[in-house]
């Protein structure tokens, strides 16, 4: 897919340059015109797989433009028919209105770095195609700052060929432009500062990376999985439940993983902490809060608390459940905070956990017992779906947000 992309592009340009070589370009730039609408599919397909909304309107949008630019080109005109111009300039306005707004909507408003470059390849791309496609020669200009937005925004969503393929391009569009300011007889020497301004000014506006700390995060659409910030060190915590009339007799936490996007973090035994407590007159909602107790601790593989096993006492009534609350916490590294925001910084929101243990219960072993869910993770207060189910309650009450 990315070379497809890649190659499309990167042979429009070259050929839209070579056109300005030419006494009668028209064919090297019709050629030029089509190997672009052959990239654009690609590109489109791409963006979206990494939820990069403005980017893929500017793409979308930029349809027309080249569709203009191939029957001018064609026809040998300069001056397109003011109704369609004026049509295409709507068009364009309406997309990228609709590809900014699904991203405010995606991220909670503009708040990742990719969204910032996103923004920057609208006044490139889309001014640049508009301006190419009446042989201004000003739209070689703003390509530049179209072309550096988006090899970065190529090099931190990880497709290195395009990434280069990025950069190898600024060599004909930089060609280009002196060229079409030779030909237009407009002042070299103030062009070239120009240029170099827009190419500065692109890489300025990649602003640094957010440390976690400058993030609110939190984790939508899941009950499974939650991410708690207590200041210090930020901790991904898996609540596990079991209620009944039997008696788990042994917990052991096997492996797992929670997936943030591209980045995977592997739960081991060793870099976990477990603890289990046991509620033995729970009622059937399993919504109390007090009654629990501390039956099992365990701090990255050693175990301090041990008394699962332990005979229980008889019930005073008889409707009275069992109630296990088993807690999963992965603190994490700084390391792991910054490939965090790294991914969320790249769009990469949606994520997925799974964990694997075995348990004894009533002395019958369960092996390969295991939970696997869905989630996105999001800047900003979740909404609350714990306070929709009254056996979170516990849960509400040790980990209060």
């Amino acid at each position: 897919m990315q070379w497809w992309g890649g190659i499309g592009y990167l042979l429009s340009k070259i050929f839209i340059v070579r056109s300005e070589f030419l006494e009668n370009g028209r064919n090297s730039r019709l050629i030029g015109w089509f190997a672009y609408l052959v990239g654009m599919p690609a590109w489109v397909i791409l963006l979206l797989s990494k939820q990069s909304w403005i980017a893929s309107a500017v793409e979308i949008a930029g349809i027309p433009s080249v569709i203009l630019g191939i029957v001018l080109t064609w026809k040998q005109n300069n001056s397109p028919n003011k109704y369609i111009d004026g049509s295409i300039r709507v068009f364009i306005a309406l997309v990228i209105l609709l590809g900014v707004v699904t991203s405010i909507y995606t991220f909670g408003g503009i708040k990742t770095l990719s969204q910032v470059l996103e923004i920057l390849i609208i006044f490139g791309i889309l001014i640049s195609n508009y301006l190419l496609a009446r042989k201004n020669p000003f739209g070689w200009l703003t390509f530049t700052l179209g072309l550096t937005s988006t090899s970065i925004l190529m090099y931190i969503q990880n497709k290195p060929i395009l990434f280069i393929q990025q950069l190898v391009s600024l060599i004909p569009v930089i060609i280009g432009f002196i060229v079409c300011m030779k030909k237009a007889k407009i002042n070299a020497k103030l062009c070239v500062v120009a240029l170099f301004a827009a190419l500065s000014f692109s890489n300025c506006a990649t602003i640094r990376q957010k440390d976690f700390t400058q993030y609110n995060f939190s984790l939508n659409n899941t009950v499974s999985i939650f991410l708690i910030d207590n200041e210090k060190a930020p901790y991904f915590c898996i609540p596990v439940q079991y209620m009944g009339d039997y008696q788990i007799d042994r917990f052991e936490f096997d492996h797992g993983n929670i997936l943030i996007g591209d980045y995977d973090i592997l739960l081991k035994r060793d870099e976990t902490n477990i603890s289990v407590y046991l509620n033995e007159a729970a009622d059937e909602d399993g919504g109390l809060i007090d009654g629990f107790n501390l039956i099992y601790l365990e701090n990255n593989g050693r175990v301090s608390v041990s008394k699962m096993a332990e005979p229980l006492a008889p019930k005073k009534e008889s409707d009275y459940l069992n109630h296990y609350y088993i807690f999963i916490e992965k603190h994490l590294t700084n390391n792991e905070m910054k490939n965090i925001v790294s991914e969320y910084e790249k769009g990469n929101v949606n994520s997925q956990m799974s964990i694997w243990y075995d348990l004894a219960i009533d002395g019958e072993e369960q092996y390969g017992s295991g939970i696997l869910d869905n989630f996105e993770l999001y800047d900003g207060p979740s909404i609350d779906l714990a306070g929709f189910f009254t056996n979170l309650n516990f849960f509400r009450a040790k980990y209060p947000k």
